[in-house]
Parts: structure tokens; C-alpha cells; sequence
């Protein structure tokens, strides 16, 4: 029955979205506003300490980021968001290799329909999963074993539900029909929670594939504020199909950057995670970047 009810919403989704893609592909000459907006970053740091026991270390540190956003509003009031982010990060410390920091890929695909008197309707595709492999060291034999690589692990969400817009440019979608696919290593059986488990739909060779479907909230924020001298940018989302720590999954990316030099930026990374399928405890990220930062953005209208 379950496997049923999660076949009908996707197929719901589907068949609304992408039925309306096809009106739209067909007026592609009546787009009548463009925007895009692609911001990469580079940063390195090295550190070389000794304490008051003459133990010395040293840390060398890699972040890149990659942010792309395309917009397109049609004539007809159809509006299309696109928007993709991908870290990647590695620390290596003294005698030691380089270990893997972060590695995050987002896909986010949003369509919403011409603006309703009171709301508008939107349907989305979310995609979630890391670029490169990652490898475990096993405590007993001492070896190294594969524990995921790329759309393994993976989240893919559809959604369908209302829109609300805020602020300059700012919006808040309320999905009240979500269907979610966990993509879980079969390798690490060991350390998935046994909770998880029992939402298995599918199992492949590789993966645990779960299934769930529920309520789930997605808030984008992309603000600026005296002059642009302060930005502030969050894409964060909820989800939930009932009220107990094993159904509930949080994904908050937040930054606050300041600019100065024209170039120059001080930024505040912070995420946020909780993820029932690898812990019930609360995971999170803070980093402090300094450095040149490069923003490249397109707005074209037509009349």
C-alpha cells in the first residue's frame, strides 16, 4: 500500500510539472526576463604551531565553493528557478595525507505558476549527494574500504505545494504533498540506524533506497544590505511525516558575507544538519573565510 501511495505522488508531481514545462517549451520566444548568477571562491590557509610542550604541527587547509543561479520569467507568468551548489574541502595536518573536509552537491529545480490572487502553486525537484568517493579506515583490520561516492549516499525530493515571497528577494515554499528517496551505502549496514531501516522501499547491490513521504518547508534568501556591503544568503529545508527524531530530516545552509575592496570579502559559513539515517545527533559546520571573492551576474528583459 505504501509503495503504491508513493508511485501515485510522484506521478502527480510529474504529470502537473512537467505538462506545464511543455506549454512553456513551446513559447520559449516569450521569455521576458533572464537573470544569471554564478559565484565561485577559492581559499587557502596554513597553520604551524608549538605549544608549551614543544609539540609542534602544522595544518594546511583547501576550500572551493561554486554557487549558480538561473532565473527565467515567461510572458505567460510561469517562472523557473534554477539553482545548483557543490563544496568541496580538504584539510591535511602534519604527517598525515589529505583528509576530506566537505563535499557537497545541491540541485535544486523550481517551477511555480503565474501569481494567484491570494497564492502560487509550485512544484520542485531536489537533488542532494557529494562529488567524490570517500573511504573509512576499519579499526580492526586496518584497512580501507569504499563508504560512498557520487547519488550514493542521495536524497532526491519531489515536492508540490504554495509560494510565498518576502523581503527583496526572498521566498518560502510550503510543500504539502513531499515525496523523499534516501539513498543509503549497503557497505556501512552496520552504521545506518536501525530506524532507517525500516522504511526500505528497494535494495540494489550497493544502497538502501527508503522512501517517505510527508510535509516539508524550503526557505531561499538572496538579500543585500547597505550598498551590498553585507550579504546575506540561506537555502535551508525541512522535512517531516511525524513528530519523533527518527522522521524529521533539517538541512540549514546560512552566509553572511561582508564586502570591502570591492573584492574582498569576509565571510560566516554556518550549516546545520540533522539527519536521522546517520545520527540522531545534531551535526554542524562553522567556517570563517577572509579572501577575494569573484561574482559574475547576467539580467537581461525583454519588452
Amino acid at each position: 500500500m505504501k509503495q503504491k501511495i508513493i508511485i501515485y505522488l510522484f506521478l502527480f508531481v510529474f504529470d502537473n510539472a512537467f505538462s506545464q514545462l511543455d506549454t512553456v517549451s513551446i513559447q520559449r520566444d516569450s521569455v521576458v526576463m533572464r537573470r544569471f548568477r554564478v559565484n565561485p571562491s577559492l581559499s587557502f590557509s596554513y597553520l604551524q604551531q608549538n605549544n608549551w610542550q614543544t609539540i609542534s604541527n602544522s595544518a594546511i587547509s583547501v576550500f572551493s565553493n561554486v554557487s549558480l543561479r538561473h532565473t527565467i520569467q515567461h510572458a505567460s507568468g510561469w517562472k523557473h528557478d534554477y539553482l545548483f551548489q557543490a563544496d568541496l574541502s580538504y584539510i591535511h595536518l602534519s604527517d598525515s595525507t589529505w583528509i576530506k573536509n566537505a563535499d557537497l552537491v545541491k540541485l535544486n529545480l523550481q517551477w511555480y505558476e503565474p501569481k494567484g490572487v491570494r497564492f502560487t502553486h509550485t512544484y520542485g525537484l531536489l537533488l542532494t549527494t557529494q562529488l567524490l568517493n570517500s573511504f573509512k579506515v576499519s579499526q580492526e583490520s586496518q584497512k580501507k574500504y569504499w563508504s560512498g561516492g557520487f547519488l550514493n549516499p542521495a536524497t532526491i525530493g519531489l515536492m508540490y505545494g504554495i509560494n510565498f515571497n518576502f523581503l527583496k528577494n526572498s521566498k518560502l515554499d510550503v510543500n504539502f504533498a513531499s515525496v523523499k528517496l534516501d539513498l543509503l551505502p549497503r557497505l556501512l549496514e552496520e552504521n545506518i540506524q536501525s530506524a532507517s531501516l525500516e522504511h526500505t522501499l528497494l535494495k540494489t547491490k550497493h544502497a538502501f533506497i527508503n522512501s517517505a513521504y510527508g510535509f516539508s518547508a524550503m526557505l531561499t534568501m538572496e538579500e543585500s544590505f547597505f550598498s551590498n556591503t553585507i550579504i546575506l544568503e540561506n537555502n535551508s529545508i525541512l522535512f517531516f511525516n511525524a513528530l519523533n527524531r527518527s522522521q524529521i530530516n533539517l538541512d540549514i545552509n546560512n552566509r553572511i558575507a561582508i564586502r570591502f575592496f570591492k573584492f574582498m570579502q569576509l565571510k560566516f559559513d554556518t550549516r546545520i544538519v540533522y539527519n536521522p539515517n546517520e545520527s540522531f545527533q545534531l551535526q554542524y559546520r562553522q567556517e570563517v573565510l577572509l579572501g577575494v571573492f569573484y561574482e559574475h551576474q547576467t539580467k537581461s528583459r525583454k519588452n
